[in-house]
């Protein structure tokens, strides 16, 4: 856990708003990673046929 915590600052460069709001950041960084999820999940949830191919759409001809 320490490695992480440690690259992680290195790769900040040490800021004193990160240093002091660390948590804040590292919760703010996988927030951001599940909203694109999170938002896709709710579009699906709302209209099942949103993101099906066009194989399963049955048009008449």
């Amino acid at each position: 856990m320490d490695y992480i915590l440690c690259a992680t600052r290195l790769f900040f460069g040490n800021q004193p708003v990160i240093k002091d709001n660390f948590t804040y950041v590292i919760f703010s960084i996988i927030g951001f990673g599940v909203l694109p999820i999170a938002i896709n999940f709710i579009k699906q949830k709302s209209n099942p046929w949103l993101n099906h191919s066009s194989i399963f759409n049955h048009s008449s001809v």
